[in-house]
């Protein structure tokens, strides 16, 4: 530990999961807490040094994400918890509040079916797989332009990161075959499957236009009719997915630990020492 900074590690995080639980937390908030501090962890640099501007980077990287407002809330809480723990009150984020009443409208699951059925029923093909597209695959709105028929044929489309190397996208198996079928009764051999009738490349007003005329039929609230709750409903549910699986391979852990603990475990063994005597 220096002036400087605080280098922590998985045992740091360890240490104080122990300390939640030694205060009688409950088993549900120490594995969402750890879910929490894993992915704190992974977003630290190399080093894993901590200073005291890490809390406010940590948060405007959430932001910058596009996580939900109150996501970003209770993820910083969870570093402040951790923080205190460490001793480092001083380095808090206390900014959290100016995101309360700023939340941004999210799509839910069943409202993003909606959107397919409806864009089904207008005969609006390019539309649907835009929508579809933009959630399954986690696009941006202006990544729909990279999306060519070669990446749906490879399986997944590179898309380029300002000041960050460029990310593979993965494309559905389902959404693959929905692609090309849509691309071929379009006489689209190659290039860019999103394109208008003259051949162009679809811009930010066409794709906008389009979900917005599908939303107000499908009846989905105005303010979500955007290319950005789609890639936020995108986000949601594969770190739902994600989260679930880790709790799941915590779990399966620490059953394999007891059950070793109960056939070779040190207390079972004076135990048989002790009533063997």
């Amino acid at each position: 530990m220096d002036s400087n900074g605080l280098k922590i590690n998985m045992e740091t995080l360890d240490n104080y999961l122990r300390h939640m639980e030694e205060n009688d937390c409950l088993k549900s908030s120490i594995e969402s807490y750890y879910l929490v501090l894993k992915r704190f962890y992974d977003f630290l640099p190399e080093d894993k040094i901590i200073t005291a501007d890490t809390s406010r980077q940590w948060q405007q990287y959430l932001i910058d994400q596009g996580y939900a407002n109150r996501t970003v809330i209770n993820r910083v809480r969870v570093l402040n918890e951790l923080l205190k723990f460490l001793g480092k009150r001083q380095w808090q984020c206390d900014n959290t509040l100016a995101l309360i009443g700023s939340e941004q409208p999210e799509l839910t699951r069943s409202e993003y079916l909606r959107l397919l059925q409806t864009a089904k029923a207008m005969n609006k093909e390019r539309t649907y797989l835009i929508i579809k597209s933009l959630c399954c695959v986690g696009l941006r709105v202006h990544e729909l332009s990279c999306v060519t028929v070669e990446d749906v044929k490879n399986g997944q489309v590179i898309v380029s990161q300002r000041s960050q190397p460029d990310k593979a996208l993965s494309i559905p198996k389902a959404l693959q075959d929905e692609l090309l079928s849509y691309a071929e009764r379009n006489s689209i051999i190659g290039g860019p499957i999103f394109i208008t009738r003259n051949g162009r490349r679809l811009n930010r007003s066409n794709i906008w236009h389009d979900i917005q005329v599908v939303c107000a039929k499908a009846g989905v609230p105005e303010e979500k009719a955007n290319p950005r709750c789609l890639w936020k409903l995108h986000q949601s549910t594969y770190e739902e997915i994600e989260d679930n699986i880790a709790v799941l391979v915590r779990q399966a852990y620490d059953r394999m630990l007891e059950n070793e603990e109960l056939t070779i475990g040190w207390k079972q063994r004076e135990f048989k020492t002790v009533t063997g005597a």
